[in-house]
């Protein structure tokens, strides 16, 4: 368990230093695998790009731009899965963006033109690659141009292409949905006769924030990363019900719409709220809000929490790092709190519209019979009706033999005594959980 922790800490660490405008660090094998893989691509160019351009004297609209992103993809490691039936004709395309392996993929599953930034062109190989396929590449802050780009796009609508836009005006970690520009869509004012609007949903799972390309990383240091990344990945492209744009009055109207349908779609998937991008993003005019004192944000949580359950029914107790915090240690960061609830006060957070319930997830190492997030709170509050954890490949129910009143923030909390909680922490395992039995001990 100690290795997987070092293992997550060290590619978080990495994520930062790209994210900061650093040139990450390759291992041997990162070498090989990024070798390979650009060697792969190259043959695939030499073998598909002749046939394009042969095809091409012939008959208009090749396929083979569609076949080798859809090839390229799947050589970067990309596994791609379609949800849902994407249009291939007469169709505006609104979706997120996480990666410049959108393009790869999405084209590669539905055929589609592209309105991308500027700064994907820039990326070796993928930019002229995308130009292949028809890629408008915009400068959005470029306000002069928009009127040239918008007539391009109405020409290729005309043409019954299917045309995508990201109208973010950015790549994000997966995690977050940035407020939509809608410029692109004056296209849609009014809309070319029988052209429907079909929202799309990137989704990458676990490893979205792993392969993201935010805050000061260059295109060709992304580019290295993904390239030399182990393994492969599943990246699931959810086309949504289309809609027509007719029903809806003008650009920002129409924008409102897909938006809302992909940000619905992303928390299915997600199993949780977004969070608020982290980077500021000029085009869309995006700040980051100042994050919170944690003390501060830790102390207005316990508080809501006390109130939340201060006429509960059965008993409950607060555990994790927090109550590691209450008893008085240092607990280190505490990212969200924890708390343990009967049946009954669960379905009661649970009707609340703050509180967002959904499937037990597999934990690995511990689960919940029923698990929700109290979401309007400084700080997430994460409720767990029971608690369960494995050991040598079985299941077994947490049972608390004690119960601890603790005042904190005006409000009464109860936690598992000192040495029971010691216990829970050395049955999770993890090394932040030894840690924190550790600071406990210290007490």
């Amino acid at each position: 368990m100690t290795a997987t922790t070092d293992r997550d800490a060290r590619k978080a660490e990495l994520r930062a230093a790209a994210a900061r405008g650093e040139s990450t660090p390759i291992s041997p094998l990162g070498w090989l695998l990024f070798i390979v893989r650009v060697k792969l691509l190259i043959f695939a160019l030499i073998l598909l790009v002749p046939l394009h351009y042969i095809y091409r004297t012939f008959k208009y609209g090749s396929p083979f731009p569609e076949i080798f992103l859809w090839l390229a993809a799947r050589i970067c490691g990309a596994r791609v899965r379609t949800n849902g039936v994407p249009l291939r004709r007469d169709v505006f395309f609104i979706s997120n963006h996480i990666s410049w392996l959108d393009i790869l993929a999405l084209a590669g599953a539905s055929g589609t033109a592209f309105v991308a930034k500027q700064e994907l062109s820039e990326v070796p190989v993928v930019g002229w690659l995308s130009r292949l396929n028809r890629t408008v590449f915009v400068k959005r802050e470029n306000r002069m141009g928009v009127a040239g780009q918008i007539n391009a796009l109405r020409e290729a609508l005309e043409d019954n292409w299917s045309v995508t836009i990201f109208p973010e005006g950015t790549v994000t970690d997966g995690q977050s949905l940035l407020p939509f520009k809608t410029s692109m869509m004056s296209v849609l004012e009014p809309p070319p006769k029988d052209v429907l609007v079909q929202p799309v949903v990137m989704d990458y799972g676990d490893v979205a924030e792993e392969l993201g390309w935010v805050g000061d990383e260059s295109g060709i240091n992304n580019a290295k990363r993904v390239l030399s990344r182990r393994g492969t990945f599943r990246l699931n492209i959810h086309f949504l019900e289309p809609f027509s744009p007719e029903v809806f009055q003008g650009r920002k109207a129409i924008g409102a719409e897909a938006r809302k349908r992909i940000e619905g779609k992303l928390v299915e998937v997600l199993g949780k709220p977004l969070r608020p991008y982290e980077y500021p993003v000029d085009p869309v005019r995006y700040a980051p809000t100042a994050s919170p004192d944690p003390n501060e944000a830790l102390a207005a949580t316990l508080a809501q929490l006390g109130e939340l359950l201060g006429q509960s029914e059965d008993d409950w107790w607060v555990i994790g790092s927090a109550a590691a915090f209450l008893h008085g240690a240092d607990a280190g960061t505490i990212a969200d709190v924890d708390v343990i609830v009967g049946q009954s006060d669960f379905e009661r957070l649970a009707r609340h519209p703050h509180f967002q319930r959904y499937e037990d997830i597999d934990r690995t190492h511990f689960s919940s019979t029923a698990i929700g997030k109290w979401t309007n709170a400084p700080m997430s509050i994460e409720v767990m009706c029971e608690l369960h954890v494995r050991q040598d490949d079985q299941w077994h129910q947490v049972v608390f033999e004690s119960r601890q009143r603790v005042e904190h923030s005006g409000q009464v909390l109860y936690v598992p005594e000192r040495l029971e909680l010691i216990r829970l922490f050395e049955r999770f395992g993890r090394q932040k959980d030894v840690e924190r039995a550790q600071a406990l001990r210290k007490i």
